[in-house]
């Protein structure tokens, strides 16, 4: 994606096109339509920009299989363990992103496999957004603010997939109706509003949010995440 950025900007600045846009589509879709592709808008001579747009997709089907980021393929293990391993020394927080069970993309954002992971890795200064689990925010409801109980998460659309129910202990730090004002400056920022449900934030072993209705599960380009964790009252450090 980057050096075929580059290269379009190379060919903007030498003039032989006008504009070279770049679309990296969804990867995770099998859909022909929403896949790689690419623009190329030149003045007057179409079959120089034909031939720069062919050679542009011809250069994204040989280099399908590179990966930018190698830590992409890791499991919720590994990950874990990973940022255990860092967490005395760390000098600004770590997202871990489990991509595979994100509502955008079609999951049910009710996985429990990197929750448990984290647990079992015993990280101490962490954040959990978020698990979609109605009945669960309703347990915790009848629990109330400031007490503690045992709260059984996630993991009831397909277990196989994302992993299944996980049994906490925590404490009940906040119940909200779920609204709150996104920040930022992504498009889902700016202070556009937002509704999870009604919604509530555990802690135990790590801080938890749990939500009535489907959510993006950190999305790293997206603010919802930090304004709902600010929401319940959880300050992330800067």
């Amino acid at each position: 994606m980057c050096e075929l950025i580059n290269r379009g900007n190379e060919l903007e600045a030498s003039g032989k096109a006008l504009v070279v846009s770049v679309c990296a589509g969804f990867e995770l879709s099998d859909i022909y339509d929403v896949g790689p592709s690419v623009t190329v808008t030149a003045d007057g001579d179409t079959a120089a920009a034909q031939r720069i747009a062919e050679d542009f997709m011809d250069y994204a089907w040989e280099t399908r299989e590179f990966l930018s980021a190698p830590w992409a393929a890791a499991n919720a293990v590994e990950a874990a363990e990973y940022a255990k391993a860092g967490e005395l020394h760390a000098e600004k927080p770590l997202v871990l992103a489990d991509n595979s069970d994100n509502p955008g993309g079609g999951a049910y954002g009710d996985g429990t496999e990197l929750l448990r992971a984290m647990i079992a890795a015993d990280l101490q200064n962490a954040a959990f957004h978020a698990i979609f689990d109605p009945a669960a925010v309703q347990a915790g409801i009848a629990i109330g603010v400031g007490n503690t109980g045992r709260i059984v998460l996630g993991g009831k659309h397909d277990p196989g997939a994302g992993g299944g129910p996980l049994e906490v202990e925590g404490q009940i730090v906040s119940i909200t109706d779920g609204h709150f004002r996104c920040y930022g400056p992504s498009f889902l920022g700016g202070g556009i509003w937002n509704s999870f449900g009604p919604s509530l934030m555990l802690r135990g072993a790590a801080s938890k949010l749990l939500s009535s209705r489907a959510m993006a599960k950190v999305p790293t380009s997206r603010n919802s995440p930090l304004s709902a964790l600010t929401h319940f009252t959880a300050r992330p450090s800067p």
